[in-house]
């Protein structure tokens, strides 16, 4: 894809969120379209196996996961003497929490009921930190890849993201509006920034 494709899919993805935080605000702060029954729905859905499991996958986006991810991913891309690249996805990474952190503030949207969570999870809800924290390091760990012409980290790369996203409803400690809206947001300002960075003239060290 070309820059300008890049950043015209960032601005697209981040005007989305702006409409999905719209919707979310003009609701109030409990559930949207029919969220409640979806959650209840999870909820009758689960089984001591795929509870098991979807907390596994969930680890991933939190910071016992993502911590030792960037740091890894950040040390072989530094090794292998992509320095800048290294750096670049430990910046987007940190930058990617900040703006998280700071529209949970400033939406400041409780968490789903408690009595429906597998268990109690602290802070506001949207948009997900665990989704947005996983689509800022994946989604960006894809691109630097496609940058130097490997396409299947694609492939392999954003399922590993969006089961992150998915795993926050089913355990009922993100409606599922958070996970659009944390999706959107890292979507776009990893596409935003990638396309910027891509265009010509831009520096690349």
């Amino acid at each position: 894809m070309s820059p300008r494709r890049l950043s015209q899919a960032g601005v697209a993805l981040l005007l989305a969120f702006v409409a999905l935080a719209g919707v979310v605000l003009a609701f109030g702060p409990g559930p949207v379209l029919g969220e409640d029954a979806l959650l209840a729905s999870l909820e009758a859905s689960r089984t001591p196996e795929r509870t098991a499991l979807v907390l596994g996958v969930t680890a991933l986006g939190g910071w016992s996961g993502q911590l030792p991810l960037v740091a890894a991913a950040t040390l072989l891309l530094a090794v292998s003497g992509r320095r800048r690249a290294a750096a670049g996805l430990a910046a987007l990474c940190l930058a990617g929490y900040a703006v998280m952190s700071a529209a949970k503030f400033a939406f400041g949207r409780p968490r789903p009921d408690a009595a429906q969570a597998v268990y109690e999870a602290s802070g506001l809800s949207f948009p997900s930190g665990h989704a947005t924290a996983s689509a800022f390091f994946f989604v960006g760990l894809a691109l630097l890849a496609a940058a130097e012409g490997r396409r299947w980290p694609l492939a392999a790369l954003l399922p590993l993201a969006a089961l992150v996203g998915l795993s926050r409803p089913f355990l009922g400690v993100h409606y599922p509006t958070d996970v659009l809206g944390g999706w959107l947001l890292a979507g776009g300002l990893t596409l935003l920034l990638a396309g910027r960075l891509a265009r010509p003239g831009s520096p690349t060290g």
